[in-house]
């Protein structure tokens, strides 16, 4: 088991045609404690877009104990 996932990082090698995307979210899944992590970004991940970065540090979305979603504590930052 891994444990509470606070924040991940996710990005891309800018290989290919028109490598860039746009990622709304990250959802995971943790089968064993019944759970969903959600990791809001809402930007782009492209050298030509938005901030130009194509990797970045999302954090997790608070739930309360009853399951219910509150304000993120961090904020999605840029590499």
């Amino acid at each position: 088991t891994v444990g509470e996932l606070k924040k991940i990082l996710i990005g891309h090698n800018n290989k290919g045609s028109a490598p860039g995307w746009f990622l709304e979210r990250v959802l995971i899944e943790d089968m064993e404690e019944n759970r969903i992590y959600e990791f809001p970004c809402d930007k782009w991940l492209a050298t030509d877009e938005d901030d130009g970065q194509i990797s970045r540090f999302l954090f997790a979305k608070k739930t309360d104990q009853h399951g219910q979603k509150e304000a993120s504590e961090g904020k999605t930052l840029s590499l």
